[in-house]
């Protein structure tokens, strides 16, 4: 596909979305559009009024024609105040919700268990709050355009009522003060969406830093951590000052437009006055009309760097939105399938480094699987889980290939249990009771299996911090165990579930583990001898693929290197 294809489905993508998400609230548009729109009227009225009072007192004067303008004014003043007051509040919803309409599409997307969309939190963070955001914001500066355009056509008709060429003149500038506006609005595109990225990078780094601040304690790496988290700071900072600059310019340009066209204004008003052709009142009028007219016309230059801004981050939203998924649901995912209470689980023709295939079949009882190539676990767990669906390997459960299984029956029968399991801010008890709802009986045999019912003083209310900062990495990866064993699916795969905990730690997890998923199935991708001591059955998949108790594997030289420590 060439760029130019890419950059027109992309295209074709963003507009809907830009469009979707500002007519969220189409009712709060519409009604700020209506007040602004009232708003600027009755600015626009205020030059207009005092000019007919100048006029109107110099001419025939009288203290009860005064007053009668004077009311007249004080009205306009409370018709513009009520108006923006209430305008603005309208906005605000329509801004609120054109994001929140953003970030729950991301949200859906991020967690659609299709996969595909896999972005580091703070990349999803920054799309889901400062592009959002942006987005959103476009909403209310569609409202102030839409009445300040409505704004200049007004001034525009009642100079020409007076002047025809004051009128004319204001037209002028206005559509001089658009143009080149317009002409800066696709390098500010580019400009904002690498913004948007460094920012996110940024976020990302500063995530990771904060994340394994106590491993960069430990091997005294702080400089190193910083200056890699310095760097795309600093990358973020000079992308936003290259686009604040690009837009600073461009404001630069507008205000000096518009201040050359209200000196030619007011020279020729000024002129035309001298000779009599337009009286004074008139004269005051239009040059209040074309001072208020300034502050309209800026608002509508100022809405193609802001379409700029929000189309730059409907891009990366759309981006996120639109990625492939990694795996195809079932076609038929309304299909109910039955499954025992222990089910059997298949693997068969996964191909490894070497280029072999590797089949086996896991059943009732624990397994433990030893694997030589150490890229094997990982692609396991995504096979399994079916984060991904690859050509060479198959998994069946119970004779039922996965891929015929909506996802949610799969997930919820094979539960699967990657190496990293993230930690919630909660407490210990409600993060270990997020995959079930079996009550306290359940959640508490599972924290004790995992060794992990005495992390802190009070489990049902000590909070843990975000993401679990006041635990260890080994009380961490505790209660991550302890969560998945609370769920009791019916297949369990755990992957190195034991690295971070000690070894008499260890021993206690694998006695306690062994009782509580005795009539399960239950798969352990380790090298820990204490577990594998305490499996059914293990198999080693290497060069050659043997299988039999970890006692009798011991006597395998290869599987004895593997599972040395």
């Amino acid at each position: 596909m060439t760029i130019a294809a890419r950059n027109s489905g992309a295209a074709r993508g963003v507009r809907p979305l830009l469009r979707t998400a500002v007519l969220a609230r189409p009712r709060d548009l519409v009604t700020a559009c209506v007040l602004y729109g009232s708003h600027q009227l009755g600015e626009a009225l205020v030059p207009v009024i005092v000019g007919v009072t100048v006029g109107e007192a110099i001419g025939r004067g009288g203290p009860a024609l005064l007053a009668g303008w004077l009311v007249l004014l004080a009205a306009d003043f409370v018709l513009l105040s009520l108006s923006y007051r209430f305008g603005a509040r309208a906005s605000a919803r329509a801004k609120q919700f054109a994001a929140h309409e953003l970030r729950l599409r991301i949200g859906r997307r991020a967690l659609d268990p299709t996969g595909g969309a896999d972005r580091a939190p703070g990349d999803l963070l920054t799309r889901a709050s400062a592009d959002a955001d942006r987005v959103g914001a476009f909403a209310g500066v569609i409202a102030q355009t839409v009445a300040s355009a409505a704004a200049v056509l007004v001034a525009v008709v009642l100079l020409l009522s007076a002047s025809v060429v004051l009128g004319l003149a204001v037209l002028a500038g206005a559509v001089l003060l658009l143009a080149a506006a317009t002409l800066v609005a696709r390098r500010n595109v580019a400009l904002s969406h690498a913004e948007q990225q460094t920012a996110g990078e940024a976020t990302v780094a500063a995530e990771d830093l904060l994340r394994g601040i106590r491993v960069v304690k430990g091997i005294g790496a702080e400089e190193a951590a910083l200056a890699r988290y310095r760097t795309r700071n600093r990358a973020g900072i000079t992308a936003s000052r290259r686009r604040a600059g690009a837009e600073a310019s461009v404001g630069g340009v507008n205000a000096l437009l518009a201040g050359c066209y209200f000196t030619v204004v007011a020279g020729v008003g000024g002129a035309l006055a001298l000779t009599g052709a337009l009286p004074i009142g008139q004269l005051v009028s239009a040059l209040g009309l074309c001072l208020f007219v300034v502050g309209p016309m800026r608002s509508v230059a100022a809405f193609a760097p802001a379409l700029a801004r929000a189309r730059a981050s409907a891009e990366r939203i759309w981006a996120l939105t639109s990625a492939a998924p990694a795996v195809i649901e079932a076609a038929d995912a309304g299909a109910q399938r039955a499954f025992p209470a222990a089910p059997t689980v298949g693997v068969s023709e996964l191909r490894v480094a070497s280029g072999d295939a590797v089949s086996f079949s896991v059943g009732p009882g624990i397994t433990g699987v030893v694997c030589a190539d150490g890229a094997l676990p990982g692609r396991l767990v995504e096979l399994l889980a079916r984060q991904l669906d690859l050509a060479d390997g198959r998994v069946l459960l119970d004779g039922v290939d996965v891929r015929t299984l909506p996802l949610d029956v799969l997930r919820r029968i094979m539960l699967v249990g990657a190496h990293e399991q993230p930690i919630f801010a909660g407490t210990v008890r409600e993060n270990a009771g997020l995959l079930t709802a079996r009550g306290d009986r359940a959640i508490a045999d599972a924290l004790r299996a995992a060794h992990a019912n005495e992390l802190t003083p009070d489990d049902a209310a000590t909070p843990l911090g975000d993401a679990g900062a006041r635990l260890s990495g080994g009380q961490r990866q505790r209660l991550g165990l302890a969560r998945l064993l609370a769920a009791d699916a019916p297949v369990l795969v755990l992957e190195n579930p034991t690295t971070a905990v000690d070894a008499v730690t260890e021993s206690i997890i694998a006695g306690r583990l062994q009782r509580l998923r005795r009539d399960r199935t239950t798969m352990i991708i380790t090298t820990s001898p204490a577990l594998l001591a305490i499996c059914d059955r293990v198999l080693y998949l290497g060069a050659e693929q043997v299988d039999g108790s970890h006692a009798q594997l011991l006597e395998t030289d290869a599987y004895r290197r593997a599972v040395a420590r």
